[in-house]
């Protein structure tokens, strides 16, 4: 008699919930948690379609999302099929489906090998809610959740990807390439009128553009609140809703730099670099508009983007600090400034945390890792060499081969181990991304 009264009340339930207009549906189902959404979707054809809408994606509540934690999400080259993430609020792993992406990247570029030999899907990148993908050396922006996928267009001159940064910060950005000697159509700059009032604006112009140019250098923005004026008058920049690629790569003899100009829809030469120059990763780190990358010849930090008093210099090689075990080192990106991971010595006997300091530029040695919890990491994996990721107030660690993941809080300087998820998943090739899911916008361009 309980179970049919209980189906009862189900069906009525299901019935007043239907009759409800599709708006209020969505409204209802827009102050739901993140989390929950995901099982929203489940529970029939109705509502996978309302949450997937376009309506419901502009949902004004869900804008309020970006106040959350981020993710700490894992990414497999070679799966097609889902993200896996650990939401911090809700202490637990979290699968959402990404197979969209195996259908929507065939449809810019030919099948023509067999799908085992199509090629991996790297993941460069994150910035508000969306992914920098890196298929057959083409790049791809994608929102996992709303299932949007916006194909980048062809470099001016890069052939082959050395390296690349992922950003969405209108703090510092580029905003477009200087041209010798001639007078731009987008901001004017031949004249000593229209540099100051670029000046007053936020720009910082240089004043020799023929010397800009040949030494590749830039027009970078403190935009600050002033993002929609600026776009008025100059035409393109990158605001809070747009998003800016930084690539380096090799074009004939050449080692190049180009920036993805959004409104423009366009690659823009800011810069090169000498060739003898090795990166040791794949991607740059991004911090306040700024990129950061390791060096292995010669050796250091790469800085790319970051503005001067004296001109806009593209990039300049700081000093890292002085410990064994540069094959160990990892750079980060945590609570808006740059980490760096790095072996007590040669011995690996222990790993340190520094962190940058942009204004004086030196390092300050935060705090060793306890002896205790680097055992433990090497009785989990045959190597000490460690993933790491920041992720909100978070650095996490990730012995190689495992997801049993190490958090360290920056705030209270805790450490302690995430639970471990329950799905199985192909670990050879994951690496962990920073990630702040977003639902209020779907569309790029």
């Amino acid at each position: 008699m309980a179970s049919k009264k209980r189906e009862k009340e189900e069906e009525e339930g299901f019935s007043l919930w239907a009759e409800l207009p599709a708006e209020v549906q969505s409204n209802v189902l827009g102050w739901l948690p993140l989390r929950l959404l995901f099982r929203c979707k489940l529970v029939c054809k109705q509502w996978d379609s309302a949450i997937s809408s376009p309506s419901f994606t502009h949902f004004p509540s869900l804008r309020y999302r970006s106040g959350h934690r981020p993710w700490l999400i894992f990414f497999t080259p070679e799966s097609f099929d889902f993200l896996l993430a650990f939401d911090f609020d809700g202490l637990s792993w979290l699968k959402f489906d990404v197979g969209f992406l195996s259908s929507m990247l065939d449809v810019f570029h030919v099948r023509a090998l067999p799908s085992a030999q199509r090629g991996f899907v790297w993941c460069a990148g994150t910035a508000s809610g969306r992914l920098l993908l890196n298929f057959r050396s083409s790049l791809h922006v994608c929102n996992p959740l709303t299932k949007s996928l916006f194909k980048l267009p062809s470099f001016k001159c890069i052939e082959v990807i050395v390296t690349q940064g992922f950003s969405a910060s209108h703090m510092r950005c580029i905003l477009a390439h200087v041209k010798a000697r001639v007078s731009s159509p987008i901001t004017g700059i031949s004249t000593t009128t229209s540099i100051r009032k670029n000046e007053m604006q936020g720009f910082l112009m240089p004043t020799d553009s023929g010397k800009c140019a040949s030494e590749g250098h830039f027009c970078a923005a403190e935009l600050k609140g002033k993002a929609r004026d600026a776009s008025e008058e100059t035409g393109p920049c990158l605001c809070a809703h747009y998003f800016s690629v930084m690539v380096i790569g090799k074009a004939k003899r050449e080692l190049l730099i180009e920036a993805y100009c959004f409104s423009r829809n366009s690659w823009e030469i800011v810069g090169s670099m000498p060739t003898c120059f090795i990166m040791k990763h794949d991607q740059m780190i991004e911090c306040d508009g700024v990129f950061y990358s390791l060096l292995l010849n010669p050796f250091g930090m790469l800085v790319v983007g970051e503005s001067t008093e004296n001109g806009m210099g593209i990039w300049r090689i700081q000093d890292l600090p002085v410990n064994g075990g540069e094959e160990t080192r990892r750079l980060l990106a945590c609570q808006n400034s740059i980490f760096l991971v790095c072996p007590v010595d040669e011995l690996n006997k222990g790993l340190i945390v520094c962190r940058f300091e942009s204004n004086s530029r030196c390092w300050i040695k935060m705090r060793n890792m306890p002896e205790c919890i680097l055992e433990d990491m090497k009785s989990i994996a045959h190597s000490n060499w460690v993933d790491c990721v920041g992720v909100g107030n978070f650095i996490c660690f990730r012995a190689l081969c495992t997801l049993r993941v190490l958090s360290y809080d920056i705030c209270n300087e805790l450490w302690s181990w995430l639970p471990e998820p329950s799905i199985l998943y192909d670990t050879v090739f994951t690496r962990g991304h920073e990630f702040e899911p977003r639902l209020d916008f779907t569309q790029f361009v």
